[in-house]
């Protein structure tokens, strides 16, 4: 009988992603490692199989938001939390195992999008009861969902990275010990995003302004969905530079 392979912590650490949003670095890969690990080495649960358990999840988080008050909300929080663990182990396990497949790739994309939709509405929908039927509540939804759907869906450029920094940094010669340039580098070195990216976003309106502020929410999806329409166009704008260097080439 064939002796069925045990994979260790450094072949999971190899299959993440890079490069790696520090929400994930401090909230999520710790428990994602360790998850990983108990998947691949003691059960035949498929990705596929981890994927539905995060939209599962992702619909408990719904329904936890959608009722609005305080002790809710932190249980929503703690639900999207658990839902965008399972989202990264998916991924993890079908890299590791070699068990992906192209239906997995579509579904997973696909649910990703499907729960930003309904954990969106759950939120801003409770706060649109709770707070007297305020429309304001659900015209921020609106905006917040619109700006993350385009997005995720990649109709704006998606996650700075450090590569992407490259043409904004071409003063570099002239001060080759910037604070700034030393921080991209150290960054790119420990294969870390230089700033901010959609993960961020989301934790930042779907934790953390719960648990933390839900009285500023309108005013941090504003802020959140200003952030992500401004850092995609100068994503933009440094990929134009970028192509047009290369074609003066």
């Amino acid at each position: 009988m064939k002796q069925k392979k045990t994979y260790t912590f450094d072949e999971i650490e190899k299959t993440l992603q890079t490069p790696k949003s520090w929400w994930a670095v401090l909230t999520v890969l710790p428990f994602v490692r360790k998850i990983s690990y108990i998947f691949a080495n003691y059960t035949e649960i498929t990705p596929n199989i981890i994927t539905t358990i995060s939209l599962l999840l992702a619909f408990v988080s719904t329904y936890f938001f959608q009722k609005g008050d305080y002790i809710f909300l932190v249980l929503g929080a703690v639900f999207y939390q658990l839902s965008y663990i399972f989202d990264c182990t998916d991924g993890t396990i079908a890299r590791l195992k070699r068990n992906g497949s192209s239906f997995g790739k579509i579904y997973d994309e696909f649910t990703d999008s499907l729960k930003i939709f309904i954990i969106t509405f759950g939120l801003f929908y409770g706060q649109y009861k709770i707070n007297g039927m305020d429309s304001t509540y659900l015209h921020a939804g609106y905006l917040f969902l619109g700006v993350m759907l385009l997005h995720y869906e990649r109709l704006i450029l998606r996650d700075l990275t450090f590569s992407d920094f490259k043409v904004i940094k071409i003063s570099s010669k002239n001060k080759p010990r910037s604070i700034i340039n030393k921080y991209f580098k150290y960054m790119e070195n420990h294969k870390l995003k230089a700033i901010p990216s959609g993960i961020e976003v989301l934790a930042f309106i779907y934790v953390i302004v719960p648990i933390a502020a839900p009285s500023l929410i309108i005013e941090s999806t504003i802020l959140a969905s200003c952030y992500l329409v401004l850092t995609a166009m100068q994503q933009m704008v440094s990929y134009y530079k970028t192509n047009s260097q290369k074609n003066k080439k």
